[in-house]
């Protein structure tokens, strides 16, 4: 019976190691899913500013060879105002087109960051549970060690304490 507890040992450990692993995995995959994204938008953004270009452009041209029917001279006055205004109303929509877009694509780096790091995190908990969970194995609660967030790790009898019995800290005593 004593040679299953190092065999729960090694499952619980293996275990922890391997849950922090896939969690890791999936943000990690998540991540990579939100860059798509954002070059998707940025792409889909330079082509919505194409689209609002040509459309300005055939717009005008309708615009001047109607007039131009009409008898109207194109290059002067009132008609070349309206063509320049034309233009400058299509470069600003596309132009607020193409921001749009960096904003949405901003928006999916800044999560694939956030669950780039979040992979990092789930790594290390699982590295440090495992490692809790391969010490309290080994001679059962001789005191706890605290992990930055403040959550406590059960240690062995043969350590956690100092010579004071009082519990030790990763950080110092606490």
């Amino acid at each position: 019976m004593a040679a299953a507890a190092p065999i729960a040992i090694g499952l619980q450990v293996a275990g922890s190691l391997m849950g922090a692993k896939s969690q890791a995995d999936a943000y990690n995959y998540n991540a990579s899913v939100d860059r798509t994204n954002a070059q998707q938008s940025l792409h889909d953004g330079a082509a919505q500013q194409n689209d609002i270009m040509a459309r300005a452009r055939a717009i005008s041209g309708d615009a001047l060879a109607a007039s131009a029917a009409n008898g109207v001279e194109v290059g002067t006055g009132s008609a070349l105002d309206a063509l320049r205004q034309t233009a400058i109303n299509a470069q600003f929509n596309a132009l607020s087109a193409r921001a749009q877009a960096v904003g949405r694509a901003n928006a999916y780096y800044a999560d694939a960051a956030a669950k780039k790091s979040a992979a990092r995190s789930a790594l290390v908990t699982g590295f440090l549970t495992a490692g809790a969970k391969a010490l309290s194995g080994f001679g059962g609660g001789g005191g706890s060690a605290t992990t930055p967030g403040g959550s406590a790790m059960p240690l062995p009898s043969s350590m956690g304490t100092d010579a004071g019995g009082s519990s030790i800290g990763i950080y110092g005593v606490s």
